[in-house]
């Protein structure tokens, strides 16, 4: 393993990429393709349920194949045109503004960037691929089925870093966890202005809503 004295590992969905925008904009997209709002509304929300409670994880072409049988009119080869065209195209203008900066200043101060994602291992490295951000981090973890805090300790069993970071929205629980396993780590709880309702008050270092903070705190 390359000396690495400086740790920072990033979440992907709602910390870096503007996940609810680009939920809405591929339901925008599955309409298009022939489904009905409510309809469409109503069988997501029961097929989520439904992996929630069977331990299993979202991708997106699971979905599709549950959708076409209960939904007749929606074409799921027209869904496949438009999601190309009118999703994936824009996808590296979902990257949070602040993303580009932050990177650039945990580079020049020595930082090994890492994103530690969790979800379905393909659908997850398709985001981050179609987003562009696979090209400014240094190394992406999907967890597999193991939780972040596993994942971070393999991490620290494989480097000895001097100073190790972790930012997270806390979305699975995992600001709190890590907090817990790792004192050492300094944890950032990040949850974003327009998802200011999921904010927890967890166990971490610092709560904030932007990278530019964390960037301050950084150099405080």
């Amino acid at each position: 393993m390359p000396d690495v004295t400086k740790i920072a590992l990033l979440d992907f969905d709602d910390v870096l990429f503007k996940t609810r925008e680009f939920i809405e904009l591929a339901g925008k997209n599955f309409c298009l393709a022939g489904a009905k709002k409510a309809e469409l509304d109503l069988i997501y929300k029961k097929y989520r349920d439904q992996l929630v409670s069977s331990g299993k994880v979202y991708h997106q072409d699971n979905f599709v194949k549950h959708l076409a049988p209960k939904c007749p009119g929606f074409n799921p080869e027209i869904f496949a045109v438009l999601f190309q065209k009118n999703v994936v195209s824009v996808m590296k203008n979902l990257i949070y503004e602040d993303v580009g900066d932050f990177l650039n200043f945990l580079r020049k101060n020595g930082w090994r960037t890492i994103i530690i994602s969790s979800g379905h291992p393909d659908w997850q490295r398709r985001k981050i691929v179609h987003s562009g951000i696979d090209e400014l981090v240094d190394d992406i973890i999907l967890t597999k089925g193991r939780s972040k805090t596993e994942e971070v300790g393999r991490i620290l069993s494989s480097f000895a870093p001097s100073e190790i970071i972790f930012i997270d929205d806390n979305y699975t629980g995992s600001v709190g966890a890590v907090k817990k396993a790792f004192p050492q780590i300094k944890v950032f709880q990040l949850v974003r202005q327009e998802l200011a309702g999921q904010r927890e008050k967890v166990d971490c270092d610092h709560d904030c809503r932007t990278l530019d903070e964390i960037q301050k705190l950084l150099l405080s």
